[in-house]
């Protein structure tokens, strides 16, 4: 529920306000809090895009109820609790990203991932790693390998048999290099960048990542085939599984892909028989995935079937056998529709573009908070002894070091004690190879934390949208968490007070009229009419209800007719609405091809459900109860102001806008 609050608030985010940001008079005071027009105004413009409707004076009114609630939970301290100050810190980083970040860059690499999604690469790599990437001549000794390797193959050696001798990639000896379709974001970037640029059939020269050297040759490029939604039945070969189990499960799928071909239902046979336990419960049905996200054998199938609803033959992978069912196939959206889907790819991949967007953000920011160092500021730390990084003696580093400026932010220093600790949380997490390099590195990484840090203070004074924002979702936090105490849990436990709202409403929840009857049915009409008129007579003697069935049978047998005593709802079922709600026998009616008629035995009349049969209505009446006291008492409580003169200049251009939009 609360994400789905807070998503609606983001939901609501970008909206271009009425009146001059410039002109910002208070519209109303609301206790102790006094809200301007813009702010108002914004909110008004983003909510009125939803509804069509929307006039000022009800969206005023929920906007003060809004207000009185969250001043109420202020009030109660909520927004001092640890737990609401936490979950607040990582809603306000989450909504701080767009703006700590150099956007050109940004957009660079967001539109250049989108152009490479639009095709599929096949490629085959051949890896050769690096012993000690601190070692020029491992560095040297990998790069020469990975040259002679690729002269080898120029020179006639198959791929396939260089990839299975000499790759150090461990899987190269089962695939012979070949590591199938991929597309952004799906391989590391030097690998992904590398093999963007080349054409089928070519042999890339050694290509440097963290992994060491790469020999990638393109195989193949095609247009993406978008995603595919299929529906999946697996039976399990499980690894080191003997011949006779193999067939046997052969035998299976192949039964089973004779049953789908005779009109079985494939839902039901996956539910039944699939040994996939993540699509076995959803009748086989698989979530959405494009190139890249399975196995190359089970791709080349799925990407195979063209027509929606074509099933492929059985097939098998290193899992076991396989039939699938193609329910349906998207193209590749628009980037306005998923750029900020790509946007979280880029950030997920965590490789170098996060790294060149921050250094160009970071250059940025120095430029702007008068970024200057102290020279010869590293000194302290590169003079250390060795043993100060690598048997971990110093237990305080910040005792070690005095307060002397490393660098000014402004006119803020930031001196070593600071980078001291930083430098210490890391030293466990840090594998250290070479001291002078690892503060160096670390020193980068302060630097670029204590000005995003400084940039991320700044936000709401410099950007009036992260400002409304940040405090919308300030507010619907401490919304939901005032609403959970006063309403929605209070309801679930306040059991003395949720039985005392019913007895006193009981009266609400009354039950339908019903009949308590018996149905009788036949599709012979003569003999319905034979059966309703001796129905009738017995009735009129006052027959006993066993006495009744026995001279039914007696006369008529079985077989002809059907007799099922039952209720009818009324409203809710045909049968209660074609007769006359009275005892005895109803007249008789035809529907299709069978023929009805009821005898009533008793009308009953409506009568409160019982609290256990409709406990859930129950607490959700309850819960707009206590909100509508709630609400009440608030009222009640702050004051509420509104500024007329200016909600009038509101009103007239808002509805002014609205025409216009017409």
């Amino acid at each position: 529920m609360k994400q789905i609050l807070l998503g609606f608030l983001a939901a609501l985010f970008f909206a271009n306000p009425i009146v001059a940001q410039s002109d910002n008079p208070v519209l109303l005071k609301i206790g102790s809090r006094e809200i301007t027009l813009n702010e108002f105004e914004r909110l008004l413009v983003k909510n009125s895009s939803l509804t069509e409707d929307l006039n000022v004076e009800e969206y005023l009114e929920m906007f003060i109820l809004f207000q009185l609630k969250v001043q109420n939970a202020e009030e109660n301290n909520i927004h001092l609790e640890s737990s609401f100050k936490e979950e607040y810190k990582t809603y306000r980083q989450r909504l701080a990203r767009p703006w700590l970040t150099h956007p050109e860059t940004e957009q660079s690499f967001m539109k250049e991932a989108y152009e490479r999604m639009q095709y599929d690469i096949h490629a085959s790599h051949i890896l050769v790693r690096i012993e000690n990437e601190n070692n020029p001549a491992d560095t040297l000794f990998a790069w020469e390998k990975a040259v002679r390797l690729r002269e080898q193959i120029l020179a006639g050696d198959p791929f396939e048999a260089v990839a299975r001798r000499a790759s150090d990639d461990p899987s190269a000896k089962v695939n012979s290099g070949n590591i199938g379709f991929f597309t952004a974001f799906q391989m590391i970037y030097p690998f992904e960048k590398a093999a963007c640029n080349m054409e089928p059939g070519e042999l890339s020269m050694p290509v440097r990542s963290r992994f060491g050297y790469h020999l990638i040759r393109v195989n193949e490029k095609r247009e993406s085939p978008g995603d595919l939604k299929l529906q999946h039945i697996l039976l399990r070969t499980p690894q080191g599984a003997d011949n006779e189990v193999i067939a046997e499960q052969k035998n299976k799928i192949h039964q089973l892909y004779d049953l789908i071909r005779k009109g079985e239902d494939f839902g039901r046979l996956a539910a039944e028989y699939s040994q996939d336990l993540s699509s076995k419960a959803k009748n086989g049905e698989m979530d959405w995935f494009g190139t890249g996200r399975m196995i190359p054998e089970f791709e080349q199938q799925a990407f195979n079937l063209k027509d929606r609803g074509s099933i492929s033959e059985p097939f098998q992978t290193q899992y076991g056998w396989h039939i699938i069912r193609l329910l349906d196939k998207k193209k590749l959206a628009p980037y306005e529709d998923i750029k900020e889907e790509i946007r979280d790819m880029l950030y997920s991949a965590r490789d170098e573009r996060g790294w060149i967007i921050q250094q160009n953000f970071v250059q940025d920011l120095k430029k702007r908070h008068h970024f200057r160092e102290e020279e010869n500021n590293l000194d302290p730390f590169y003079n250390r002894p060795d043993s100060w990084f690598y048997s971990n003696e110093a237990k305080k580093w910040d005792l070690s070091f005095d307060d002397t400026p490393l660098f000014f932010i402004r006119e803020t220093a930031v001196g070593q004690v600071e980078f001291a600790k930083y430098l210490e949380r890391n030293l466990e997490l840090s594998e250290i190879t070479d001291k002078q390099e690892f503060i160096e590195n670390l020193y980068k990484n302060f630097v670029a934390y204590k000005l995003i840090e400084q940039e991320d203070k700044t936000l709401e004074s410099r950007f009036p949208d992260f400002k409304y924002l940040a405090r919308e979702y300030y507010d619907g936090l401490l919304l939901f968490e005032i609403t959970e105490q006063k309403v929605w849990s209070k309801a679930v436990s306040d059991t003395a007070g949720l039985f005392n709202f019913y007895n006193k409403n009981k009266n609400d929840y009354l039950r339908p009229q019903i009949l308590d009857a018996t149905l009788f049915m036949g599709n012979d009409p003569k003999f319905v009419n034979t059966l309703h008129r001796f129905v009738s007579r017995a009735t009129r003697r006052k027959y006993s209800e066993q006495a009744l069935v026995n001279n039914i049978t007696l006369r008529f047998g079985e077989g002809n007719y059907s007799m099922e005593r039952s209720v009818f709802e009324k409203g809710k079922n045909t049968v209660a609405e074609n007769i006359a709600w009275k005892k005895g026998t109803s007249n008789l009616f035809r529907d299709a091809d069978k023929s009805f008629f009821l005898l009533i035995h008793d009308i009953i009349k409506p009568e409160p459900y019982k609290f256990e049969e409709i406990r859930g209505l129950i607490i959700s009446d309850y819960q707009d109860h206590l909100e509508q006291l709630w609400t009440e008492e608030l009222k009640e409580k702050y004051p509420i102001s509104v500024d007329k003169k200016v909600l009038g200049l509101l009103k007239e251009k808002y509805n002014k806008s609205k025409s216009l939009k017409k």
